[in-house]
């Protein structure tokens, strides 16, 4: 609302914004969102039209937080604002959880998130991370207390229990008490002699309504720790001080509470890993960027478009992949979790095996290290690794912060034979360009297209062990015949052409067709990356589910990223024949499949049995009619029929008096089938009433198993297409 704007912010200019985000989006420049609540002003109704316009900032808009305003003591003369209690608290997470439901029912994202601090004044369940799309407002507060909660489980399951002996103490805000306890009580059941002491500090400095860890002040910290047992150290967390610097922000300096205190403080970044480390007295596992790091460096690097896969226990959950573009150039950035070089340890092992097969995969390798460690034994090791693989590799050096202080530390790592060392903060943002650049330097020239194969190309994708291997093997059998293997054209992976009926078709292997041995297979299995790449390369993906386990939230995300490519899709639900089934098993389970996927309601659904063979057939057919459908052109004179008869059923929407006039109506593109819908005011177009235009093209030419997609021109009611 931009009137709105214009009195919250006292500035008459303000609400002219809205019209640059407006053009940012029509751009396709991706974008993240923040809205500050201030209650009783645009909280309630007003809020609830915010959601419905930012909505249709999509799919530019990747995510919106939704944070309370801060209400310091240092006020005076400032528009008068009350603070969000526990039943405000509770209603507005009600309000988001209601959008979110809708949004990602539509669109497979749910994009408007309530920050941490509503839910603890709610007293409420933090969700669990599949509602936060990968973490992307982690700065501001969205998730944060569900990724630590997540992270120190998964840092205590991979340590064995003891009885060291330790005391330490960690203060935080007020509000995150609930949870600091929860973790410390995590802890010491695995570690009873640790003895850790938690102090929420009231905020005096800027008010007691300020209970949030991130604003608390070395001043605040002095005086409330005073003749407090602290043990053998104080814990403090990171952001609590300035970035880069060891300074809170009153201006004391960590040496400042050191000297008050009598106490020796460990800064730690608050992510499981670094917070048992802390707690326990371990050393920082060389060689290894800590997951917070990493996640900074590549939001740095992929902006929004950041994702994020988490896979079954054993595997690590921090692996990330992300489309970076820069300089007209767009290459796909893989995180491997971190190498350990020589550990013995299952989980770390597998964590190296990953790390290889990406190596193996990539054009070019990015070596990341840290400056304040400085060169460790495990950096050599890992060179001598990247030497081996004969791949380009870049030397990053990352928490530069300061270039001039830090120059000889970073001359130190020339010592591992990997030519310049590229030094960057990635929490200060600093130095990424000079980086890309050097990655473009490294990458192929873009690849000349081959003569194109119009040969069908499958993707068998989906979760571990439901099935995949045995779907194509059961393919391979008996009537058909192997005509040969062949070497992909991209990442080198292995394709099986498979001729049924006098047609050939193409499997790209996701599925582990190669004998390998188990823990590579294991671990390909659990790469996010290989679906990826599959998904670009192929014409139809078939998602394979279980039929016992039904479908999953990790399935919406592998359909997902089918859906965004424009892929063919097809559900093919494997062991059926393991299901108790009656008259209406079938129904109830397409009704779930649907429901959980229903930003891809298109979608063809199979139920089959790789074990008996039941409906395989059928696989072909199914595949052969969405293909059809992918590239189906429909003349402009039907669409424009199909066009005056659903305005005429139900009028576009209107808002302020002014309703969305739609002009005319063509196809444009094939694979997937593209629209352009000639309109007055593209911000008038409802996602609502685009789905019902879609509905009505549907339901004439049916366009089963492939997405449509729908671009928005605006143009003057006087001029003619």
């Amino acid at each position: 609302d931009p009137a709105l704007r214009v009195r919250m912010l006292a500035n008459r200019t303000a609400g002219e914004a809205l019209q640059h985000v407006r053009r940012l989006a029509d751009a396709g420049i991706a974008m993240n969102g923040q809205i500050v609540l201030c209650k009783g002003i645009n909280d309630g109704e007003a809020l609830e039209k915010t959601l419905r316009d930012l909505i249709t900032y999509l799919p530019a808009l990747k995510s919106v937080s939704v944070v309370p305003v801060g209400l310091t003591d240092h006020r005076e003369g400032c528009f008068r604002l009350e603070p969000f209690d526990k039943e405000d608290s509770a209603r507005l997470i009600a309000q988001i959880h209601r959008w979110q439901e809708t949004i990602f029912a539509e669109h497979g994202t749910h994009l408007v998130h309530a920050s941490d601090e509503w839910y603890l004044r709610a007293e409420m369940p933090i969700p669990q991370a599949e509602r936060y799309d990968g973490y992307l407002q982690l700065e501001n507060g969205v998730g944060r207390m569900r990724l630590l909660m997540d992270e120190v489980q998964d840092a205590l399951e991979r340590r064995e229990g003891d009885l060291r002996c330790r005391r330490l103490s960690l203060p935080t805000g007020t509000l995150i008490t609930p949870v600091v306890q929860s973790l410390i009580g995590k802890i010491r059941a695995r570690f009873p002699q640790v003895e850790m002491h938690h102090y929420p500090i009231r905020n005096d400095f800027f008010g007691e309504k300020i209970t949030v860890t991130g604003l608390v002040t070395g001043g605040d910290l002095i005086a409330q720790l005073q003749g407090k047992e602290l043990g053998e150290v104080i814990l403090l967390p990171s952001h609590m001080l300035r970035a880069g610097e060891e300074v809170f922000l009153d201006d004391v300096t960590v040496s400042d509470v050191e000297e008050a205190l009598h106490t020796p403080v460990l800064i730690v970044d608050m992510n499981g890993e670094d917070l048992c480390r802390a707690v326990l007295g371990e050393e920082e596992a060389p060689g290894r960027e800590t997951f917070y790091k990493r996640r900074q460096y590549f939001n740095a690097l992929a902006g929004s478009r950041i994702s994020i896969v988490e896979d079954s226990p054993g595997v690590t959950r921090d692996r990330i992949y992300a489309d970076v573009s820069w300089l007209d150039r767009v290459f796909t950035l893989i995180d491997t979790g971190g190498i350990e070089p020589e550990s013995s340890d299952i989980l770390l092992s597998q964590m190296r095996a990953q790390a290889v097969t990406a190596m193996e995969t990539a054009d070019a390798v990015i070596f990341m290290t840290d400056v304040r460690q400085g060169l460790v034994d495990a950096d050599l090791q890992v060179a001598s690794m990247l030497r081996k693989s004969h791949k380009p590799v870049i030397l990053c050096v990352n928490k530069v912060d300061r270039f001039r202080q830090q120059e000889a530390d970073v001359y130190e790592f020339y010592n591992l034979g990997l030519g310049d060392p590229h030094p960057i903060s990635a929490e200060g943002k600093q130095g990424l360009g000079d980086l890309l650049d050097a990655v473009l330097d490294l990458l192929p020239e873009k690849r000349v297209e081959e003569e194109e194969d119009s040969r069908p190309k499958i993707a068998i994708v989906g979760k571990p062990n439901v099935g995949k291997s045995s779907i194509i093997n059961k393919l391979l059998g008996e009537d058909r015949l192997i005509v040969s293997d062949i070497a992909g054209t991209t990442r080198d992976a292995i394709d099986t052409v498979v001729k049924r009926n006098k047609k050939e078709y193409i499997f790209i292997d996701t599925a582990g067709l190669r004998r390998k041995s188990k823990i590579k297979e294991d671990i390909e299995r659990y790469s996010i990356v290989r679906t990826v790449a599959a998904v670009e390369r192929c014409d139809v993906a078939v998602i394979v589910i279980d039929a016992a386990e039904g479908i999953t939230e990790q399935d919406a995300k592998i359909a997902g990223i089918a859906h965004d490519r424009g892929r063919g899709l097809i559900i093919a639900v494997n062991k059926w024949d393991a299901v108790e089934k009656d008259d209406k098993t079938m129904k109830e389970y397409t009704e779930k499949v649907r429901s959980t996927l229903s930003f891809a309601f298109y979608a063809e659904i199979l139920y089959i049995s790789a074990l008996t063979g039941q409906r395989l057939p059928r696989l072909f057919e199914t595949v052969d009619e969405v293909l059809d459908n992918q590239n189906r052109r429909v003349q402009t004179g039907v669409l424009n029929e199909i066009l005056t008869d659903a305005v005429a059923m139900q009028q576009p929407p209107s808002d302020k008096g002014k309703r969305l006039k739609i002009y005319y109506i063509t196809q444009v593109a094939v694979n997937p089938p593209t629209f352009v819908l000639f309109v007055n005011d593209k911000k008038l177009m409802h996602f609502s009433y685009q789905r019902y235009l879609e509905n009505r093209i549907r339901d004439t030419f049916g366009f089963g198993g492939t997405a449509l997609r729908f671009l928005l021109r605006e143009r003057q009611e006087k001029e003619t297409p």
